[in-house]
């Protein structure tokens, strides 16, 4: 994805959950792609980031609450345009190799 191609803009990204593997890698391609991520880990920082965003992934527990009545409140207001929930626990795990059928390529 291209952040300078016609009609594209650079997405703002609000990451509310604790960072995992699978989320730094998706941070990473936001911020490849010129994009904006804003990384937090409680609902009161999330509530404390200034600004709207183009979207949102909260976990669904947070320390301090739940991701999912934080996120429809910042929907009703108008802080966050789409929203994604993750649980605190999922990665991402992909094989390099197959029992059988040597490395995986992509």
């Amino acid at each position: 994805m291209d952040a300078d191609a016609p009609g594209h803009e650079p997405r703002r990204v609000l990451w509310v959950t604790p960072l995992t593997t699978l989320g730094r890698g998706n941070v990473q391609e936001i911020v490849a792609a010129g994009g904006e991520a804003i990384v937090v880990a409680s609902a009161a920082d999330a509530r404390r980031a200034l600004g709207a965003f183009d979207g949102a992934v909260f976990a669904f527990d947070l320390p301090d609450g739940s991701g999912i009545i934080l996120a429809a409140e910042m929907l009703l207001e108008n802080r966050v345009r789409a929203v994604s929930f993750v649980h605190p626990h999922d990665e991402l795990t992909v094989p390099t190799t197959t029992p059988r059928e040597g490395p995986v390529t992509a």
